[in-house]
């Protein structure tokens, strides 16, 4: 049976403080010592820095500035790296939602462990790069009359 992802969450209120959180979401932040309910998210989470109109607009969209920016029911950061204790990387995405089932004040943050994902995919694009780089050196070392012959 394949294992399934990680997702750990919080709940923030209008002031970006932490509400309410799953048991071990501190795995997943910058300065996890820094971070507990009643903190700022901002501080566990940096990469939230400068999104604040959006996610305020997420608590009211009715009160967005259209010319500014399209208000979003949700916001997704993707392949967000962080060094673990042990020194190893780990790959979150970060999605954020409105809370609908509590209240109107309060915003949800899931935090999914993606690193498998993103592991995978620089592999991939490695694999790529090499095979472009090869084809290139074979290419360059093709006599011109093998080019000729090839290009017909």
């Amino acid at each position: 049976m394949p294992k399934l992802h990680r997702i750990e969450y919080l709940v923030i209120d209008r002031n970006f403080i932490i509400l309410e959180t799953s048991a071990r979401f501190f795995d997943f932040a910058e300065a996890s010592a820094a971070i507990a309910t009643g903190q700022d998210v901002r501080l566990g989470f940096p990469e939230l820095v400068g999104y604040e109109p959006q996610l305020d607009a997420m608590f009211e969209p009715q009160k967005f500035e259209p010319q500014k920016f399209e208000p979003q029911n949700d916001l997704t950061l993707r392949g967000i790296a962080r060094s673990t204790a042990e020194n190893h990387l780990l790959y979150i995405d970060l999605h954020v939602e409105r809370d609908d089932n509590d209240s109107a004040d309060q915003l949800l943050i899931s935090i999914e462990d993606v690193s498998k994902r993103m592991i995978l995919e620089q592999h991939a694009c490695s694999a790529s790069e090499r095979n472009r780089t090869a084809t290139a050196k074979l290419t360059e070392q093709m006599p011109p009359w093998k080019s000729k012959i090839c290009r017909r």
